[in-house]
């Protein structure tokens, strides 16, 4: 090979190199996954899940690899089946996960029957360079001596591992705030758990996890992490617990990009992944009327911003409009008061319990089909989980004669405002808009929140549900 042809290809993995490290942006990829159905007559039938599933995880990291990813994560219970209940039908599907500080590298171990998982997974991530995230059982055997051991002699732990583009094991998160999971151990102390990559600090929980502050919030606050992996197996609620929605606000607020996978189910309100970043809404899926599953990919901007923290508002002297009436959502008892129907422009207060909200709207679409009402609630949720919340939510009634099913599941809605501004006297700093359009899609563009109102001018599509979703850390009880 002559001297010029070396200078050439010695300056051309120079400059390719140095477009790579100083690319602002990573590729990212999430898959949304169908439930598989297999019947439990199957022989071998753990194993046959296990082959089935890991066969489809190394097509679409072959997929992910085709687009340039560079991490790619997969959802919660990806590998279990639906009907899971018991310690014992989740058993086959554990293996005993070593700590990353062992620097395991499965892929380059013989196979056993304790490794095959994360040894597929390793070779996955190692042949196809790329980090990979997933959600996988992990035990640790124990003796009546060991503190809280299970009579079965095992802790069965909910866990994520990561491995990195050589197929090293480079995190492994235990689950602290199970939702339900019975099958599953709480771990004694919460795990904090991050890698680092080219392209950021990468943290990881699991779905129930963003509700709280051990590990989601500390890990931004106190190690700085970049991007949240979230394998996730979230079921929606509306009218604020809806998946995308949900996810991108939590990313807008805490200034992080969030990778979500999630379970495709529809008849079980299983649906909603995507790639959420603080500047908006990069792909998500979230239609409800599919059931196949698809590869997400995105090219998603490196780096965070700082935190949007809630700043204290003052009302003085601050009452609430004429009439105010009760009704349930999700569980807890709000404060409501009904938007006029005469007025297409006006202002709307509400208190309950020292909480205050209030709403200016300008130019609302007149409909017979439609009544909102404004509604507050301050207090210990105990529906599906118990934890502290002040909530302050302009809501479209599923019924336009009945009051009280102001707050109840709807999807549906014809009106919209040209202007909306939200207002409320928290006193948490963790806040988080809550904005849901007709058809539960992202509407990242249609508002924006700076610490003290949630502002939406001309938005696109009807709405659903606006206001803060805000959780009092402090006050929720002890664990």
């Amino acid at each position: 090979m002559s001297l010029l042809r070396v200078f050439f290809w010695l300056t051309y993995f120079i400059i390719f190199d140095s477009e790579i490290t100083t690319s602002s942006t990573f590729k990212a990829a999430v898959y949304d996954k169908p439930i598989i159905p297999i019947s439990y007559d199957t022989k071998n039938f753990s194993q046959a899940i296990l082959n089935e599933t890991l066969k489809i995880y190394k097509e679409k990291a072959d997929e992910a690899r085709k687009a340039g990813v560079e991490i790619l994560v997969f959802p919660e219970n990806g590998l279990l089946p639906v009907a899971i209940r018991t310690r014992e039908s989740v058993y086959p599907f554990l293996e005993d996960i070593p700590s990353p500080s062992f620097g395991e590298n499965a892929c380059l171990m013989p196979e056993t029957s304790n490794n095959y998982i994360r040894r597929t997974l390793s070779c996955l991530a190692r042949d196809y360079s790329m980090y990979i995230v997933a959600n996988v059982g992990d035990k640790k055997y124990c003796t009546a001596s060991d503190d809280g051991c299970p009579p079965d002699g095992r802790f069965q732990y909910n866990t994520n591992i990561a491995f990195d583009p050589n197929g090293v094991l480079v995190a492994r998160y235990h689950k602290k705030n199970l939702f339900g999971e019975r099958y599953f151990n709480t771990p004694k102390h919460t795990d904090i758990s991050f890698f680092s990559t080219p392209f950021g600090v990468v943290g990881n929980f699991i779905c129930f996890d963003v509700v709280f502050q051990e590990p989601a919030i500390d890990l931004i606050e106190k190690h700085n992490i970049d991007i949240v992996a979230f394998p996730t197996a979230w079921m929606n609620v509306l009218p604020f617990y809806s998946a995308v929605p949900f996810h991108s606000s939590w990313s807008y607020v805490m200034g992080v990009s969030f990778l979500s996978s999630n379970l495709r189910f529809p008849p079980m309100r299983f649906s909603g992944s995507g790639i959420y970043a603080p500047d908006g809404v990069k792909v998500h899926r979230n239609d409800d009327t599919v059931f196949d599953g698809k590869l997400l990919v995105s090219d998603v901007k490196k780096g965070r911003r700082n935190i949007i923290y809630h700043q204290k508002i003052e009302f003085n002297g601050f009452v609430s409009s004429e009439e105010t009436f009760q009704s349930q959502v999700f569980g807890d008892n709000y404060t409501m008061s009904l938007l006029p129907q005469e007025e297409s422009s006006g202002t709307v207060r509400v208190c309950n319990n020292g909480l205050c909200c209030k709403i200016d709207y300008e130019n609302r679409t007149k409909t017979e089909k439609d009544k909102f009402a404004l509604g507050v609630f301050k207090g210990m949720h105990f529906k599906e989980g118990t934890y502290y919340l002040e909530m302050c939510l302009l809501l479209r009634c599923a019924d336009y004669n009945d009051v009280s099913s102001c707050g109840q599941w709807t999807e549906e809605s014809s009106t919209k405002f040209d202007y909306l501004n939200i207002q409320a006297n928290l006193t948490s700093r963790y806040a988080f808009p809550v904005y849901v359009s007709e058809g539960i899609s992202p509407s990242s563009g249609d508002w924006s929140y700076d610490g003290y109102s949630l502002i939406s001018n001309g938005a696109q599509k009807p709405l659903l549900t606006a206001g803060f979703y805000a959780r009092c850390f402090d006050l929720d009880p002890e664990i």
